[in-house]
């Protein structure tokens, strides 16, 4: 992937991850928000929490700005 793949993007990317993630260290996370960064620029929202590798739905939910079914 390469940035000119989603300049025709027009939403908002959340990166989510856990600050206690036991599958990403420091180095990996500064990799993954540099790569991250590089793809989408300002349409880009890192957003760690306290947490471990886990799918949290309310914490999800709780990122959807827009109901898309209106």
């Amino acid at each position: 992937m390469v940035p000119e793949d989603f300049k025709f993007l027009k939403a908002k990317v959340s990166l989510v991850y856990g600050t206690e993630d036991e599958y990403i260290n420091r180095e990996r996370a500064a990799y993954e928000k540099e790569r991250a960064e590089a793809l989408f620029g300002t349409n880009l929202e890192i957003i760690p929490f306290e947490g471990k590798h886990v799918v949290n739905v309310n914490f999800i939910n709780g990122l959807i700005r827009y109901d898309l079914r209106k």
